[in-house]
């Protein structure tokens, strides 16, 4: 749940894939942070906060990774959504598939990587050989020389049209 403002990490396209969720009440969500689809009380929650499925100290979360957040929601908000929207209306806009730079342990990365969320962090992404349960995406271009942010292509297996696997097993 960071408070950073993160939304200098998106790459274009950036409006096309968007969907508005409920945010948990009383919880930072800065823009660019990813965000899991809380099921059963049926709002978002920062990656940080969704730690039930932590697994070698990164975040399995792909089944309820819901995208990356393009609004604000501050932990002074009570009503899970921006204070702006119209009366009734409770929720933040998410991308659902967009490009992004994330942040990754340094090292060289071929594209076609399989990403995961890392734990603890909500703009963090980690190498994975899974498809199930912890990719979020893929790296969209090769680094062959040791770096600490690369792009990468995420999408949300909940809301996103696409479909980043053929076969998601």
């Amino acid at each position: 749940m960071s408070t950073l403002f993160n939304g200098n990490n998106f790459v274009l396209p950036f409006e096309d894939h968007t969907v508005n969720l409920k945010a948990k009440a009383s919880t930072n969500i800065a823009i660019g942070d990813f965000v899991c689809w809380d099921a059963a009380n049926k709002v978002l929650v920062p990656v940080d906060v969704n730690v039930a499925g932590v697994t070698d100290s990164a975040a399995n979360i792909a089944a309820s990774f819901a995208g990356v957040a393009s609004q604000t929601e501050l932990s002074v908000n009570t009503n899970q959504g921006y204070p702006v929207f119209p009366a009734g209306y409770n929720g933040i806009s998410v991308q659902v598939e967009c490009l992004y730079n994330a942040d990754i342990a340094s090292g060289a990365v071929d594209v076609g990587t399989l990403v995961k969320a890392v734990a603890g962090s909500p703009t963090t992404v980690a190498t994975t050989t899974k498809v199930a349960g912890d990719a979020i995406g893929y790296v969209v271009a090769q680094y062959d020389n040791a770096t600490t942010k690369v792009r990468v292509r995420l999408i949300s297996a909940l809301f996103s049209p696409f479909n980043w696997s053929d076969n998601k097993n």
